[in-house]
């Protein structure tokens, strides 16, 4: 949460129907089959935190982004646990 509140973005890579059903508080939607498309969205000059369900597209979309485009202020540093309750409006 420190990289967050040091100005990180969040950014969410789930399915639309996920993302509809719970979303966390500051979050920018950017699913993981649309994020070569929405690289405009996703800034070079500050620290881009992913998250989805389990991890799994999260590490994806980070291969996409550092391997393929070029990125290299990406992680995944957030625990589910982290996002529960104060900013996470229902829970996984």
């Amino acid at each position: 949460m420190e990289r967050l509140r040091a100005g990180a973005l969040l950014v969410d890579v789930r399915d639309a129907d996920e993302f509809a059903e719970a979303r966390v508080a500051g979050a920018l939607y950017v699913g993981l089959p649309d994020i070569e498309a929405q690289i405009a969205k996703l800034p070079r000059d500050r620290d881009v935190l992913l998250f989805s369900r389990s991890g799994r597209r999260s590490g994806l979309a980070q291969d996409v982004l550092v391997d393929c485009l070029g990125y290299s202020r990406v992680g995944l540093p957030l625990e589910k646990a982290e996002l529960r309750p104060a900013t996470y409006f229902k829970q996984f």
